[in-house]
């Protein structure tokens, strides 16, 4: 079977399912999630055989070294192409929810870290406060002792 490569991977949380035949003619459930069996991103390819000319497709792209069976028609997805889109939309929402979620995540930190940096800065000025009015108690109270003595030998004097 020979194919070309006319997409990209893609993944997506989400799941799109429907009844589809299979090539055995049973009827099961055609799911996309964006993984196959092995837990690799599929890819989208379009087929390039006789029976199935330009017919669109997600399989494992590791299907020849893994063996892995995923495979799906695009078409046998419920809603085909553009349940395809609904579920690259809906996987684009929540890449970008998740990258919104990470950024306040670390807004969040970065702001928890400044608040610590101010109040270790808060504590420290508290005592550099605290050690200067106690030298300016004391320089007071060594001018009032000077002063009384002064006054004491004016007195006497």
């Amino acid at each position: 079977m020979s194919r070309r490569n006319r997409g990209n991977h893609f993944s997506s949380n989400e799941s799109i399912s429907g009844e589809g035949t299979s090539s055995s003619k049973r009827s099961e459930e055609k799911t996309l999630s964006g993984r196959c069996f092995c837990g690799q991103d599929v890819v989208l390819l379009q087929s390039g055989t006789l029976t199935n000319p330009e017919r669109w497709f997600v399989r494992c792209p590791l299907w020849k070294t893994m063996n892995c069976k995923y495979f799906l028609w695009v078409d046998e997805i419920n809603g085909g192409w553009e349940g395809l889109a609904r579920a690259l939309v809906r996987k684009n929402q929540d890449s970008c929810c998740a990258t919104h979620e990470v950024n306040v995540i670390g807004q969040r930190r970065e702001i928890q870290e400044n608040s610590v940096k101010i109040l270790l800065k808060m504590e420290k000025l508290q005592g550099e406060i605290r050690t200067i009015r106690s030298w300016i108690i004391t320089i007071f109270f060594s001018l009032l002792i000077c002063v009384g003595l002064n006054l004491l030998q004016l007195t006497n004097m």
